[in-house]
């Protein structure tokens, strides 16, 4: 599974939020990807995205999904994943 050491990222909220605001803040998941994704400035609105995306880091096994924070995996060390648990491409393990 997971091996190495872990780093706590709040995911942010971007109902009733524009980019920039105390709850949506260029640290927070949501509005990194708002501004580098997607190219929106401070002040934007900002369409909420990180459930999916934090959803699918985690079935990934790139991050671990909690709430209102997801635990990334720092970048001196590895991601280890067993050979024998190789997905194929609908998702399902062999």
């Amino acid at each position: 599974m997971y091996k190495g050491t872990w780093r706590k990222v709040k995911k942010g909220n971007a109902t009733n939020s524009k980019l920039g605001d105390p709850n949506l803040g260029l640290d927070t998941l949501e509005g990194y990807i708002a501004s580098k994704v997607y190219g929106c400035k401070i002040g934007d609105p900002v369409l909420k995205r990180v459930t999916p995306v934090a959803s699918i880091l985690d079935w990934a096994e790139i991050c671990e999904n909690t709430r209102g924070q997801i635990g990334l995996l720092s970048e001196e060390k590895e991601l280890h994943t067993s050979e024998s648990k190789k997905r194929n491409f609908s998702g399902f393990y062999r």
